[in-house]
């Protein structure tokens, strides 16, 4: 797998974690390079599972804060394991 699309694809997940975390206080938005990038290769992330052209490239493991902030488990950076 390209090393862009790797890269689109954690800009564009950590973009909606910041929008899950802060709502509208979020401060990170990702790319329209990104979004560009997922587009033009087929890429699409379904869950926790990352499609390209329907084949299964990679699967988010999502990780939460052992802390409560603010009220609530933030989530932190996933780990990505591609196949």
């Amino acid at each position: 797998m390209k090393q862009e699309i790797k890269k689109a694809v954690l800009d564009v997940l950590m973009a909606s974690i910041d929008k899950g975390n802060y709502g509208m206080l979020s401060i990170r938005e990702a790319s329209y390079h990104s979004y560009k990038i997922l587009a033009t290769e087929k890429v699409q992330i379904k869950g926790n599972n990352i499609m390209q052209d329907g084949k299964l490239v990679g699967v988010i493991k999502r990780r939460y804060s052992s802390r409560k902030v603010q009220l609530m488990y933030k989530e932190l950076k996933p780990c990505i394991v591609w196949s």
